[in-house]
């Protein structure tokens, strides 16, 4: 709509006939003007636009991130089991099995962040499978017994 100065806004009304007089018809016209929930609602719409890029821009940073990690973790676990494989020292076992453990802890965790990318990501499918709540179970117990274990060593 434009204002009598000419300077546009936006309205929402209503045109109410009032009927016939002498031949005329009368009208009465309501209108609200709606430029400031107009401009709240562009000003949102932009806000949430910025904050898609950004999350897009992180979602692509975690995903790189996860897969730089890979490549020194596969070095540290091929070490681990090398040194495993050739060591006749039976002192150094429980330091080489505690460094295993880690890497697969910490492979675990890029794998966390991997899916967190591609579940923030717009081609995410969600694939289901069958599972049993008993090796569910016994496996995360078993995962913080472990860590329970090395805290324990630890202090």
């Amino acid at each position: 709509m434009a204002r009598a100065d000419r300077s546009r806004f936006w309205a929402s009304g209503q045109t109410i006939s009032l009927g016939e007089d002498a031949g005329d018809r009368n009208f009465l016209k309501i209108f609200r003007d709606l430029t400031d929930g107009k401009m709240q609602l562009e000003a949102a719409m932009k806000r949430c636009q910025a904050v898609t890029q950004t999350n897009e821009g992180l979602t692509a940073a975690i995903a790189l991130l996860a897969h730089e990690l890979r490549n020194p973790l596969s070095g540290i676990s091929l070490s681990a089991t090398l040194m495993s494989q050739q060591s006749r020292e039976p002192a150094i076992k429980p330091q080489v099995e505690s460094i295993a453990r880690n890497v697969s802890l910490a492979a675990r965790l890029i794998d966390d962040l991997m899916q967190h990318s591609k579940v923030t990501s717009k081609g995410f499918s969600l694939d289901r499978s069958d599972c049993g709540l008993r090796e569910l179970l016994e496996s995360s117990t078993r995962i913080a017994q472990r860590q329970m274990e090395q805290e324990a060593r630890d202090v």
